[in-house]
């Protein structure tokens, strides 16, 4: 296979494979920004559920609301790569729909339009 042909195959396959990477870690940070929070609130009811003083456990709190904002600082950064990719995909003429991929809708539906 000529190297011509191996990259018109891969940039074919480029759309499918970065979904196939990127999609699950979105997804893996969405959850884990939603636990860190529930986390913090059942932390908290549990706390005043058992009226302990307001202090209790407060250090441990802490560290949970410091996870808790880089869980969602995670998030966003990975939120706005995704951002990011849609204009690139735009610019290098290999953009295709991928179903699981809200947003990203192409004028041309075919994976790959033009190779240079």
């Amino acid at each position: 296979m000529s190297v011509n042909r191996e990259t018109v195959l891969a940039r074919r396959a480029l759309p499918q494979t970065i979904a196939d990477a990127f999609l699950p870690l979105e997804q893996s940070a969405d959850l884990t920004a939603t636990q860190a929070l529930r986390c913090m609130a059942i932390l908290l009811d549990a706390r005043r559920s058992a009226a302990l003083g307001v202090t209790v456990g407060e250090d441990i709190l802490a560290l949970i609301n410091e996870g808790c904002n880089l869980a969602f600082q995670a998030q966003t950064v990975i939120r706005r790569a995704h951002a990011q990719m849609i204009p690139l995909a735009e610019q290098l003429d290999i953009v295709a729909v991928v179903p699981e991929c809200p947003g990203i809708v192409a004028a041309d539906p075919a994976p790959l339009r033009r190779v240079a």
